[in-house]
């Protein structure tokens, strides 16, 4: 009989340079150069029109409300109707989402 290896695990120490985390910084461009165009998007039994933006063209401080798509090569972003959202010093998209509960 053969053997065979079929897991290894290995963990590694030590220390490496600290990382410039301005290269993450967002372009300097305006909200209106990263919108792409527009969609149908359906939210809450109803079609609404949704603005979507390129994630890589998003400005420091650019304000998205939703409804809106953010589109990346790897990843979408879906903004609800009544959320906000604010893009931070390094490129993240905080995302506001309001707490109020729905009238029944």
């Amino acid at each position: 009989m053969v053997p065979v290896l079929a897991n290894v695990r290995t963990t590694v120490i030590g220390q490496r340079e600290k990382v410039d985390l301005s290269i993450f910084r967002p372009s300097e461009g305006t909200l209106a150069s990263a919108e792409t165009g527009t969609r149908d998007v359906y939210f809450d039994g109803e079609w609404r029109k949704a603005r979507i933006y390129d994630r890589d063209s998003l400005p420091l401080g650019a304000a998205i409300e939703g409804p809106a798509i953010v589109e990346q090569s790897d990843s979408t972003l879906v903004l609800d109707p009544g959320t906000t959202s604010r893009v931070d010093e390094y490129g993240n998209i905080v995302v506001a989402i309001d707490q109020t509960p729905a009238a029944n």
